[in-house]
């Protein structure tokens, strides 16, 4: 095949003869003649044309024994259908849908039931020979019923019009004219008026005369206005009363019919779009049937992107995918809370546990203490007991005795104080064999007091930005710190909120949280389904 017939389409045979003789084009009615427009058949439908009409071309299988195809001329009518019918898959999904039915339709094709693009041109792939055309049924189908007839009867030509032009008559007897509106066949009827009325007219509003506007097309039945005509003729003045009484029904029944007929147009509210909760409660068949509208603003209002996404049956799977991605969230949620619910209810019986024994400890010091203050009475009874006994023997003798213990007693006391002024301060869990030698006195002239005290340990606190990105590597929501990230900012790329944050965002600074990119609207956020 050369390079010029290659992407021609291919016919099946030779249309079949009519007997009929045109006279002029199917297409655009221009009359056949010898001179200036012959005909031409076309190769597919059969019917004759004129060349402007049949310029375009296909391949016709030869006849005989001779193998390969000849370019033969086709109708503007035939050969959109015949390039579809010679299209492959790939640009059958280019053309829109309602193409392809009317080409089944004019072919009679079936695809009832068939509702999906793809399963519509794998019906009509189907119904293709193994040749690549299609059967003879359906080409005689659409030779007998779905090739356009010419548009007028009467054919347009040079010499056509020159004959009317010379012969006014020849029009009239070639053709008879279409019925007269009724309109014209009411209007002798007032036409006596307008000449038997003298002087100009009395309404303000010439163009607003009800007896010069045109009147609608419910009048009386065609022997009722010839009969009207000769009594106009005989005595045209009354005649005027009459007819404006019958224009004024005339109005006032075409007033009343137009009221009735004007249809009360009410557009109907678009249904609500479901939320994810009554999504997560219906079955995927149900899904199935929303419209496409409602399945992309639910993508839309959980930050789906589906801009690209032209089959239904891609909208119903992404729905179908943020379902279950939703269910298994709030199933991680769930599971996460009654993990924590556990643990709350576990440290609550410990803490329980530890304020009992606690209590019980208490109770036990407390009847030490007491039996301890109670021995140390009775020894204090007994040496005071004693003590007495003893100034009654030797009163001499223990006022002496009394001075120098009291002597010991300063001596000690002074001592104690100076060991506790100069050795240092050994912290409950230190060793009490540690050297003497580190110890430091308490105050010096040279240097203030609390110079030796530690200095607290201050620790700077990092950049927001820092810690904001520190968030975003742990997966979490940099605003409430508590559902995972799922929603990311398509300008910035920063991907730190959850999808209740990212609404919260949107209604008051609408700025990524991280770098305080201006999100612009809603559709540049981005869901992010992790696997």
């Amino acid at each position: 095949m050369s390079a010029s017939t290659q992407g021609l389409p291919l016919l099946s045979g030779p249309p079949p003869e009519y007997s009929i003789n045109e006279t002029s084009c199917r297409k655009c009615d221009k009359e056949f003649n010898v001179l200036f427009t012959r005909a031409r058949k076309c190769n597919h439908c059969g019917y004759s044309y004129c060349h402007s009409c049949t310029d375009y071309q296909a391949l016709m299988p030869r006849s005989g024994q001779a193998s390969g195809y000849d370019v033969v001329p086709i109708c503007a009518f035939c050969v959109e259908n015949l390039t579809i019918t010679a299209a492959g898959k790939g640009r059958l999904k280019q053309l829109p849908l309602s193409k392809l039915r009317k080409y089944a339709a004019a072919y009679g094709i079936k695809v009832n039931g068939v509702v999906e693009k793809d399963d519509f041109i794998d019906t009509l792939m189907a119904a293709r020979l193994p040749n690549g055309c299609l059967p003879p049924f359906n080409e005689e189908l659409y030779r007998k019923y779905a090739v356009p007839n010419r548009r007028t009867e009467r054919p347009r030509g040079i010499f056509t019009r020159a004959m009317d032009a010379m012969n006014p008559e020849r029009g009239s007897s070639t053709q008879p004219p279409p019925p007269p509106p009724p309109q014209q066949r009411q209007r002798p009827s007032y036409q006596p008026r307008q000449r038997t009325t003298s002087g100009p007219s009395t309404f303000p509003r010439p163009d607003l005369d009800p007896r010069l506007r045109p009147h609608p097309q419910q009048y009386a039945p065609r022997g009722q206005a010839r009969s009207q005509y000769p009594h106009a003729r005989a005595s045209p003045r009354p005649n005027v009363n009459v007819t404006s009484n019958n224009n004024s029904q005339s109005r006032g029944r075409a007033a009343s019919a137009g009221a009735r007929t004007v249809p009360h147009t009410t557009t109907s509210p678009a249904p609500p779009v479901p939320t994810l909760d009554e999504l997560l409660e219906m079955p995927v068949e149900r899904v199935a049937g929303l419209s496409i509208g409602t399945l992309k603003a639910v993508l839309f209002q959980n930050h789906v992107n589906a801009r690209l996404v032209v089959e239904k049956a891609e909208l119903v799977a992404k729905v179908c995918a943020l379902v279950e991605d939703e269910r298994e969230e709030r199933a991680r949620k769930a599971a996460e809370e009654e993990a924590e619910e556990e643990e709350v209810r576990r440290q609550a019986a410990a803490v329980q546990e530890t304020v009992v024994g606690d209590s019980e400890d208490e109770d036990e010091v407390l009847s030490r203490v007491l039996e301890e203050s109670r021995r140390m009475a009775e020894e204090h009874e007994w040496a005071q007991a004693e003590h007495e006994e003893q100034m009654q023997a030797d009163p001499d003798a223990m006022e002496v005795d009394e001075d120098e213990p009291r002597e010991d007693e300063d001596e000690h006391d002074a001592g104690v104080h100076a060991t506790a002024a100069s050795a240092p301060v050994t912290p409950p869990g230190a060793s009490s064999d540690a050297p003497q030698t580190h110890a430091m006195p308490a105050t010096s002239p040279s240097t203030p007091q609390g110079a030796h005290a530690a200095a607290p340990h201050t620790r700077l606190s990092p950049a927001p930005q820092a810690m904001a990105a520190r968030l975003e590597r742990t997966g979490m929501c940099v605003i409430c710190q508590d559902e995972e990230a799922n929603i990311a900012i398509v300008d910035c790329g920063h991907m730190a909120m959850c999808r209740a944050c990212s609404d919260l965002i949107m209604q008051s600074t609408r700025e990524c949280p991280l770098c305080r990119t201006r999100i612009v609207t809603e559709s540049r956020l981005l869901r992010i389904f992790k696997t």
